[in-house]
């Protein structure tokens, strides 16, 4: 947005929130009138018109005012928002970490290629049917992932 959109967007906000708290007034004022009327009337009420008109200027008073102020309510939400995040993450860091290492543990077991049995990080061969786990280098006889295509040691093709 550049500056000449910025001024703009400020004073239309500006006008929202000058417009929604004039409109509510208003309508306060009608709904007192209408209700002021309507308590001290014998008979008929004169003024029930007031409360008519007066409820809906009050309700579009609010809407516009807020509208006017999302951003200020916004900002405030976030401010009383973020202790209440910081402190729950305190709490929940524990059950993170637990699921956190678990999954690295997850992760060094090995998984047969040919069967998809999970087996201990340093198993060369499926506990379940016996397939390589790893790939030996025919260059220089290093271990590599069932995976790879060429060798972490020396770079040779697999």
């Amino acid at each position: 947005m550049n500056e000449q959109e910025e001024k703009r967007y400020k004073r239309f906000k500006l006008g929202m929130k000058i417009a929604g708290l004039i409109l509510i007034a208003g309508g306060l004022a009608l709904l007192i009138a209408g209700f002021v009327d309507l308590a001290t009337a014998e008979g008929m009420p004169r003024r029930f018109w007031c409360l008519i008109a007066g409820f809906p200027c009050f309700a579009f008073g609010i809407m516009l005012t807020m509208a006017g102020f999302r951003r200020e309510i916004a900002r405030f939400a976030a401010r009383e928002h973020a202790p209440v995040v910081n402190e729950l993450s305190k709490e929940i860091r524990p059950g993170i970490q637990s699921i956190a290492s678990a999954a690295a543990e997850g992760l060094k077991a090995s998984v047969c290629p040919a069967c998809g049995a999970a087996n201990g990080e340093n198993a060369r061969f499926c506990d379940q049917c016996g397939a390589a786990l790893v790939k030996i280098c025919p260059a220089c006889k290093a271990e590599n992932g069932q995976d790879a295509k060429f060798c972490n040691n020396c770079g040779a093709k697999l």
